[in-house]
């Protein structure tokens, strides 16, 4: 990118569309659409694009409903280069973030969540290094990482046991037997992605994948100990709690004891009642039929018919798992699409990347045990840690009501009390063409932030004209995938938080580093009891398009309308790497016809001000102080 010259061409206007009209404008949108129904919006998988903010599942699924992480950067082309100098750990870094590096020097602050989190997970499992997120954020260049990870010693937990060399899997030998506690919520509602795979996918070699897969992770074996309105009982419960200890009257003399010892019994209490969740000693069951763990499709004709026949079947689902494979070709199989379902309880949309990885090493390993292939077979992954003791020690650790001082192991948003009310929705689809994402990821590159960051202030800046006050909290899908290992586990770790967006006094150059500020050093903050649902939120549901040995994510990115718990929701999402496009859906009644418009105008003057003025106030400067009277003109 260079820096930030106008594409020639560029359409000046907004255009209204229709879904048939194929003409493209600055921001092309259709008209208003139907609201979707709650059950439809629960039922959907979350779009991993991975990530999470920041981060970034994550979420992404073909047309997926709320997303959950995600909110990751799109990967940057690379650039050709040799790599006869480049040491392992470099080649791996390259490979991870999806750029090259021509020299040590250069600078590795506009890396975004997804490129953090994918290397962190590549660098424990090809080199055993496991390199903390508090340490990478504070390096700033190639030359710095290459250093810090000379200086860590190989993680011995990296290496896979003796159990699992031959499988790729790790068992853990109470696992079976235990019981965790578990945040109750979504068991029926589903994470899903389509994969598709551009080579031949032999039925057993793809049923012995999956078995594997299952078998690696513990979230796809899981089992309600409990029934599941006592998870949503005891976590309102908590609420409660919470509320009387933080806002309810403070005690004075003999009676604030009193509430201390209330306090710590109802917290013991919740402890050893919480509901719990077990890991099944089953592992797949690999018989056909309806409601079946692993099934296979008759062979379509046609990639398009292949998908057609896939949702059909993926309509059904039993928690926690489901994995569906459609081959197609006209006379022999050609390729296929895996359709991968896991409940939304356990898994958020950064699980796809997990999941992918190790799809991938199986499926050469099992290829290699069947003899269908001559290739040698992988090294032996990792071994996972459990994930059910990490999301454990979050659910005490909301109990208790204390936050972690390294961030590795942060609360969980509390169950809200009131306000979470479906609301009826105008869905409006707003398509940003290639030029205008060319012209985004240069203004980010002038400002000095990743493409999602530069995105979140984009947004930040026209929410704020559009509210007309110069700070505007918003609710966020964030990463939360900062303990070790992590990355590596299927497992819902994203969560809502507020983050604060600051307008007052800055340009839009200094809006995006304030913004690149808080999501690094992760200053966002849990929602109120009774306020969750009352901002506006924003999402990011970015696909990571790089495909491995054949295998990537299948995008299809459909225009139904959503309904929403929050009067104004955004959601950015990618029909394909180099076209963005936003869903934006506002309360009926909250917002006319002229107010749906103007949002999307501030959202163009947003955007000329990071293509042509990026040190310009946001805010004019003789602006009263702490009040917005009107957006600059």
């Amino acid at each position: 990118g260079g820096g930030g010259a106008e594409l020639p061409g560029q359409p000046p206007v907004v255009r209204q569309r229709t879904s048939n009209d194929t003409e493209r404008g600055l921001v092309a949108r259709n008209g208003e659409v139907p609201e979707r129904r709650e059950d439809e919006e629960q039922s959907d998988a979350k779009r991993p694009r991975t990530a999470e903010m920041p981060h970034g599942a994550g979420h992404r699924c073909v047309n997926g409903a709320e997303p959950v992480v995600s909110f990751l950067a799109l990967p940057t082309p690379r650039a050709a280069g040799g790599m006869k100098s480049k040491s392992k750990e470099w080649r791996i870094i390259e490979r991870a973030t999806d750029m090259s590096f021509e020299s040590e020097d250069d600078s590795l602050l506009s890396l975004d969540s997804l490129r953090h989190t994918k290397l962190t997970s590549a660098l424990r499992r090809e080199v055993g290094k496991r390199l903390p997120r508090q340490v990478l954020k504070n390096i700033a260049t190639l030359g710095g990482l290459l250093q810090e990870l000379a200086r860590i010693p190989e993680d011995d937990g990296s290496s896979p046991s003796s159990s699992s060399s031959n499988s790729g899997t790790t068992r853990h030998s109470d696992e079976a037997t235990k019981e965790y506690a578990a945040w109750g919520m979504m068991w029926d509602s589903r994470c899903t992605w389509v994969v598709k795979c551009s080579k031949p996918l032999p039925e057993p070699l793809f049923r012995a994948a999956i078995a594997r897969l299952v078998e690696r992770h513990a979230a796809l074996r899981a089992e309600m100990r409990d029934p599941y309105r006592f998870f949503t009982a005891i976590q309102q419960a908590m609420s409660v709690l919470d509320m009387w200890k933080n806002q309810g009257p403070r005690p004075r003399g003999v009676l604030e004891p009193a509430q201390w010892l209330i306090g710590r019994f109802v917290r013991w209490s919740l402890r050893n009642t919480w509901p719990r969740i077990s890991v099944s000693r089953q592992g797949c069951d690999s018989t056909q039929g309806s409601g079946c763990l692993i099934k296979v499709l008759e062979r379509s004709p046609t990639l398009q018919d292949a998908e057609y026949k896939l949702w059909g079947e993926a309509r059904e689902f039993q928690p926690p798992f489901r994995a569906l494979l459609a081959p197609y070709g006209a006379e022999a199989e050609e390729g296929a699409l895996l359709h991968l379902t896991v409940t939304h309880m356990l898994s958020d949309g950064y699980s796809i990347v997990p999941l992918l990885d190790d799809l991938v090493n199986l499926v050469a390993k099992e290829a290699a045990v069947l003899g269908l292939s001559d290739a040698p077979p992988p090294p032996p992954l990792p071994r996972v840690p459990n994930m059910f003791e990490a999301m454990e020690r979050r659910i005490f650790r909301t109990i208790e009501g204390t936050d972690d001082a390294e961030g590795i192991c942060p609360r969980i948003t509390p169950h809200a009390l009131t306000g979470k009310n479906t609301r009826n929705a105008h869905t409006t689809f707003a398509t940003l063409p290639v030029e205008v994402v060319t012209s985004i990821r240069r203004g980010a590159v002038r400002v000095g932030v990743s493409d999602d960051i530069a995105m979140l202030a984009l947004l930040g800046v026209t929410l704020a004209w559009f509210v007309n006050r110069p700070t505007e909290q918003i609710a966020m899908i964030v990463p939360q995938r900062d303990g070790p290992g992590e990355n590596d586990m299927v497992g819902l770790f994203s969560d809502v938080r507020h983050l604060c967006i600051c307008t007052e006094g800055l340009s839009f150059a200094g809006v995006a580093l304030r913004l690149h500020h808080i999501v690094k050093e992760r200053l966002w903050t849990v929602p109120e009891l009774r306020t969750q649902f009352e901002t506006t939120q924003l999402n990011f549901e970015w696909t990571d398009f790089q495909e491995k040995q054949g295998f990537s994510q299948y995008v299809n990115c459909g225009e139904r309308a959503e309904s929403s718990f929050h009067p104004l929701r955004i959601s950015v999402d990618q029909p394909d790497r180099d076209v963005w496009r936003m869903r934006v859906a506002f309360q009926e009644g909250a917002f006319d016809e002229q107010q749906r418009e103007q949002f999307f105008q501030l959202f163009e003057k947003s955007l000329s001000m990071l293509r042509e003025s990026p040190l310009e106030l946001v805010w004019p400067a003789d602006c009263p102080k702490g009040i917005a009277s009107a957006p600059p003109a």
